[in-house]
């Protein structure tokens, strides 16, 4: 009697056990369920001029893509939230005239891509330091090894930004275009400048040669042609439908046309840094910086992001960029509006006292956090887990994968 007696309460046991694991599975499995969400910005302020929405909003992330933009997105359905309350949150920036490094002399020119996720840019387009000839460097050792997004415009002359771009000899458009062809992947159009800008015309340098085998290129390729020009005609030309881009550059950005040309209304239709070495030290800065200038100029904050975000996927043709419609790429920046007074710098070397200064707080590429310089993604360093408190073997540890606070004892051991 004994033995059966045993026998009948193990299988108990057993079956206690049994349905005890069972509903630990389906808890794990119900909780997992309900996280549906890789990454929730909770609590901002979304300006998304692609589909214009300007109002307090949730962004939620999934597969590295943007999975809802809603109001009161519940905390528990995501499994890393960001309190963002505060802030702004914007697609990914655009800068269209930037220029990365080449693997050749002109590299000292050039400012490493990965850098200008610190402006909320989750892609940045190389305006003309490729030709033809040389655009495998920039595929080779620049859009191959960084994480934000590189496009280019193709240098009209084959060689590239150099010496070359006075010989009327190297500006082939037909090969230009079969380039822009071939590569419709990184290139997005054609790009000239610098051409004969300082002496007479003569027979080996016609007045318009690189524009308008510029133009011809991107006839051919059915691309756009970004042209460094200053000229009066400027309403004249937009009325025709020619695009306005910013531009900053070492001397490109002057207050004393900056300031009438807004007053008149004539807002650039994007902004851009033309930032290299040479300038990333003043004028330029960054992108945060160029957009703060005209922000304190009076354009309204929504019609700045527009022309970082819509406005400059538009116009090189990437119409998925700079938006945080459901099923894109989430491309993201964060942003905090700074109030109070801040200086800011022309070429000329004259500043312009204005009210207010964007800082990017957070910048998200792919669905991943790849800038955050004062760790709103991140756990207080007395709540990390344990890990965080010994020393890893291995690089790569992420101190936030869980909310567990560490013992007294390891939290006072010295790291030896």
């Amino acid at each position: 009697m004994k033995s059966a007696t045993t026998h009948r309460n193990r299988i108990r046991n057993v079956a206690a056990t049994v349905m005890r694991i069972l509903a630990l599975m389906i808890a794990v499995s119900g909780a997992a369920a309900a996280q549906q969400y890789d990454l929730l910005l909770k609590g901002g302020h979304v300006i998304d001029p692609a589909n214009n929405i300007n109002e307090p909003r949730d962004v939620a992330v999934a597969e590295g893509k943007i999975a809802a933009v809603a109001r009161n997105i519940a905390a528990g359905s995501a499994r890393k939230v960001v309190d963002v309350t505060g802030f702004y949150v914007t697609p990914g920036m655009i800068d269209i005239h930037a220029h990365v490094p080449l693997g050749r002399a002109v590299v000292r020119w050039s400012h490493p891509a990965d850098m200008n996720f610190s402006s909320g840019l989750t892609t940045v387009v190389d305006a003309g330091s490729h030709g033809a000839r040389d655009i495998h460097l920039l595929r080779e050792n620049v859009v191959a090894h960084s994480r934000i997004r590189v496009l280019a415009f193709l240098n009209i002359v084959g060689s590239g930004m150099g010496d070359k771009e006075q010989d009327i000899r190297e500006m082939d458009a037909q090969l230009c275009a079969d380039t822009i062809r071939k590569n419709r992947d990184i290139l997005i159009g054609v790009k000239t400048a610098h051409y004969w800008t300082g002496q007479p015309w003569d027979k080996e340098h016609p007045p318009w040669q690189a524009v308008e085998k510029a133009v011809e290129a991107g006839t051919i390729a059915d691309a756009p042609v970004m042209v460094d020009l200053v000229s009066k005609f400027l309403f004249k030309a937009r009325e025709r439908g020619i695009y306005f881009d910013l531009g900053h550059g070492a001397g490109s950005f002057w207050w004393r046309n900056a300031v009438p040309a807004i007053k008149q209304g004539f807002v650039p239709d994007s902004i851009s840094t033309d930032l290299h070495m040479g300038n990333v030290n003043g004028p330029v800065v960054d992108f945060i910086t160029t957009a703060s200038k005209l922000l304190v100029m009076g354009v309204p904050l929504e019609d700045v992001i527009r022309r970082a975000t819509v406005n400059p996927a538009r116009q090189i043709r990437r119409p998925e960029l700079g938006t945080l419609t459901v099923g894109r790429e989430a491309d993201i920046a964060v942003l905090e509006l700074r109030k109070g007074k801040f200086g800011y710098t022309d070429c000329g070397r004259a500043k312009f006292i204005g009210e207010g200064k964007l800082e990017n707080r957070l910048t998200v590429r792919a669905g991943q956090i790849v800038y955050d310089p004062s760790g709103i993604s991140m756990v207080e360093w007395v709540k990390a887990p344990k890990q965080y408190f010994t020393t890893p073997r291995l690089q790569g540890v992420d101190p936030t994968a869980t909310a567990e606070p560490p013992d007294e004892s390891r939290r006072r051991r010295p790291n030896r």
